[in-house]
């Protein structure tokens, strides 16, 4: 992590110094330079949509670069906003950046709507109404009648109503994140639980939620296990406490101030707008233009001393990055080598697979994934003790219920079934809607000859509101079922 912030130092640097001496040829080369990126980021994505490219996630008919549509509906967006600007900015030049910009806002506004992320869909919107509203043009068009802006209000107001229930239950979810993130936050409001820890902080917030008191099953039914923020305001106050939120609304507000009448403000207000409901900073991409643009915004303030200041900071980073190389790499090659480990293991446990992993365990330790895969493959092993030991780490980086399934299973192996029971009771909380904690209680307790409680708890579990679509839920509630009529057939 450190590394990573020093590498986007020196970029953030380089960029102010270029925009210090170029001024606005530095900022017209960002533009080109993003809508460069996001003409191909566009154009892949759709070659994907009619299966001519291969897709990051097998299951999205389009991603980009990206992993799934949601952060590519995002960049395209953000570029989309940028050619807009640049293109109303330009129509009256005749010159290349006119048919460059509206090339690119018309092949992203496409893949825009493809990637049916409707938190992209949003903030592209807004942030083409400030556009558009700045326009001479577009703005004399509106005041000669009333009833165009009326008209116009009501149809957003039609098109955003239909976004929220094209995915209703995706919506509720991003709420329920939301919700969660605050009750984490008024845990530790000034300080936050530091970087790294913002998912196990989540996952303790939402099981305290549903033990505290009955929540309804459509509650149940949406919370989940979110392996990113979906709110980097949020996860920035879960992270750093409300100062890191504070400093966060500074320097966006900053940004947007300083980049006033240029295209680039549009990408900022997109970017501004995007995270409110997704995790754009979390990936490269976007941290990269959002460094290059920050750059535009020191160009005047830098200018008295930048030949006696930014040179010898751009120095010293430098330096540091030289002397951190070394640790970084190292992290580097350990990751990679991780990732072979889990592939050529494919899933499955041998022998020594412990002990492969125990080398990168200083190295991975804050790895939330290579915490619980070493955990478990520790537990294969029949090294219960190491296990939790290192699933408990794992438990503060994590908001997956795995972790407390894993440790139960441990405990239960152990013969400490008031700790098994107890670990498998807080990962039912943590995500309600999950059948496996019960079964694994269920389970254990016949192991144990607690007939009543195994009926107890199998009736429970057939109560539970399940997704019909999900198999391995439903095969879960069928292994109950069966558990459950053997048991009343035995006790008659």
């Amino acid at each position: 992590m450190g590394f990573i912030l020093i590498q986007y130092a020196i970029v953030l640097l380089v960029a102010v110094v270029a925009a210090t001496v170029w001024r606005d040829r530095y900022r017209n080369a960002v533009i080109t330079v993003i809508e460069a990126a996001g003409i191909c980021e566009a154009a892949l994505g759709l070659l994907q949509v009619f299966s001519l490219a291969p897709r990051k996630h097998g299951i999205f008919a389009i991603t980009g670069t990206f992993d799934n549509p949601g952060p590519f509906g995002g960049f395209v967006a953000l570029v989309a906003a940028v050619s807009l600007s640049d293109f109303l900015f330009n129509r009256h030049s005749r010159n290349f950046r006119l048919l460059f910009g509206i090339s690119c806002f018309i092949i992203c506004l496409i893949a825009l709507v493809a990637s049916m992320s409707r938190t992209a869909w949003i903030a592209f919107c807004f942030s083409a109404v400030f556009i558009l509203a700045r326009d001479v043009c577009f703005r004399n068009h509106f005041a000669t009648s009333l009833w165009r802006p009326l008209i116009t209000l009501i149809v957003a107001l039609i098109c955003m109503a239909g976004m929220i229930l094209l995915k209703k239950d995706s919506a509720i979810g991003r709420i329920h994140i939301w919700h969660m993130e605050l009750l984490a936050i008024a845990e530790k409001p000034l300080t936050g639980y530091g970087f790294g820890n913002e998912l196990g902080a989540y996952g303790a917030a939402q099981h305290d939620y549903f033990e505290r008191d009955h929540r309804s099953n459509e509650e149940k039914e949406v919370a989940g296990s979110p392996e990113y923020a979906f709110n980097e305001y949020l996860g920035a106050a879960e992270s750093g406490g409300i100062g890191l939120f504070l400093l966060m609304i500074a320097v966006l507000t900053f940004s947007i101030c300083r980049l006033r009448g240029s295209p680039l403000q549009s990408g900022i207000r997109v970017l501004a707008i995007f995270s409110f409901a997704s995790y754009p900073l979390s990936l490269p991409e976007f941290r990269i233009v959002l460094t290059l643009i920050l750059g535009a915004c020191f160009f005047d303030i830098t200018k008295p001393f930048w030949k006696f200041f930014l040179p010898p900071l751009l120095g010293f980073f430098t330096v540091i990055a030289i002397a951190a190389y070394p640790v970084a790499n190292k992290n580097h090659v350990a990751r990679g080598s991780v990732i072979n480990l889990y592939y050529s293991s494919s899933g499955m446990y041998y022998s020594g697979l412990e002990d492969e992993l125990a080398v990168y365990s200083d190295i991975m330790e804050n790895d939330y994934r290579f915490l619980y895969e070493y955990g478990w493959a520790l537990s294969r092993a029949g090294r219960y003790e190491d296990s939790n030991a290192v699933l408990t780490k794992g438990i503060k980086k994590s908001s997956d219920p795995m972790f407390y399934n894993l440790m139960g299973i441990n405990y239960w192996a152990c013969g400490n079934y008031e700790e098994a029971s107890s670990c498998f009771t807080y990962a039912s909380f943590m995500v309600p809607s999950r059948l496996f904690p019960h079964v694994l209680q269920m389970e254990m307790a016949l192991d144990y000859g607690k007939v009543q409680d195994a009926i107890i708890i199998s009736e429970n579990i057939m109560s539970l509101p399940i997704n019909l679509k999900n198999h391995d839920m439903v095969a879960l509630r069928e292994k109950a079922a069966v558990i459950i009529d053997a048991l009343k057939n035995r006790a008659d």
